[in-house]
């Protein structure tokens, strides 16, 4: 992050050791949030290779309802993450989903009071907090998906610029043409 993100985007508000943070842009009443939705939990490095444990932390989804909930009046957010927090979008983990409910319940100003299956708590009350969450945009399936949600949200997977194509998607791809590309 510091290496390359730093250097596009100086105002960036993250915590030291963090891999979520944000940025907003104020002449535009726009607020970028960059969740981790790969968190790193534990690491065996005893093989050969790099074995990590993903997950999503309480102290992450904490950080997260607060973002919220103290977003300036009239901004508009977007997310950005890699796995999908949807489960309309098809390479989506259970595990992230806790943040669809969270985005669903802030775009609604309704409340929200769930644990779910992995032990994560999501209790906030969204009635009197501002600004709205248009997109939520990530990676990880390779494939053109997006789901319009009735709060307003649009939850979109992007393909990556390459003809990888394991991610099932419903636009055809062939080398050597346009469609090869993202």
């Amino acid at each position: 992050i510091n290496r390359f993100m730093r250097q596009l985007h100086n105002d960036m508000i993250i915590e030291t050791g963090k891999t979520y943070y944000y940025f907003d842009r104020p002449q535009s009443k726009v607020r970028f949030i960059c969740i981790d939705t790969n968190e790193v939990i534990t690491e065996d490095v005893s093989g050969s290779t790099w074995q990590p444990s993903f997950a999503i932390t309480q102290t992450q989804i904490d950080w997260f309802i607060n973002l919220l909930t103290n977003t300036p009046n009239g901004y508009k957010i977007i997310l950005c993450n890699h796995i999908p927090i949807n489960n309309n979008l098809r390479w989506y983990s259970d595990f992230c989903l806790i943040f669809g409910d969270i985005v669903e319940a802030f775009n609604n100003k309704t409340t929200i009071n769930k644990t779910d299956s992995f032990g994560i708590i999501a209790n906030a009350d969204f009635t009197n907090t501002n600004g709205k969450i248009l997109l939520s945009i990530c990676g990880h399936g390779h494939a053109d998906y997006f789901y319009n949600s009735s709060s307003g949200c649009v939850y979109y997977e992007v393909n990556c610029d390459s003809r990888i194509n394991n991610g099932g998607s419903q636009y055809t791809r062939t080398d050597g043409t346009i469609s090869e590309q993202s």
